[in-house]
């Protein structure tokens, strides 16, 4: 009998070390930020904009597709910040296009009920991307004409 008992315990043992692993770490995932949360808070300054079809942005004779490169410098330091009370502030930036211009004006913003559209003082855009750091609006007019407007965190 006592020569069973001693590989019985052994048994015992080995089974009770092999069933006390560590349990596995189990952490809770960070919830998605919304889009309002991405959005507000910060400044927002255009880094590429685009449009459907090739227009004279600035009335030079030119036209491209490729909105931002006609753009003037005084206009691509601009930026906007989204407020929690649904107020935003576009500022002027360092440099101003018309030094009579003020340095910044306000208006209303609304995020529809599934975040997916933003409206700026009437005017709609869908939004086609938002990170921390990158904002991507599209606007799409009665001509048929589509802008993309892409931002980036200032």
């Amino acid at each position: 009998m006592k020569k069973l008992l001693l590989p019985i315990l052994g048994l015992v043992l080995l089974i009770s070390i092999s069933s006390c692993k560590k349990d596995e770490e189990t952490t809770t995932p960070t919830p998605k930020k919304t889009n309002y949360e991405l959005l507000v808070g910060k400044g927002w300054v255009v880094s590429s904009a685009t449009s459907s079809t090739p227009i004279d942005w600035n009335d030079d004779g030119n036209r491209s597709t490729d909105i931002y490169a006609q753009m003037d410098a005084c206009d691509k330091d601009d930026f906007t910040t989204y407020n929690v009370n649904n107020t935003y502030i576009t500022d002027e930036g360092a440099t101003k296009c018309d030094p009579g211009d003020p340095q910044t004006w306000s208006g209303i913003w609304l995020l529809s009920s599934d975040q997916t559209t933003l409206n700026q003082d009437g005017e709609s855009a869908i939004i086609k991307g938002i990170t921390e750091t990158t904002l991507s609006l599209e606007y799409t007019y009665v001509s048929g004409v589509t802008y993309i407007m892409t931002y980036v965190k200032k």
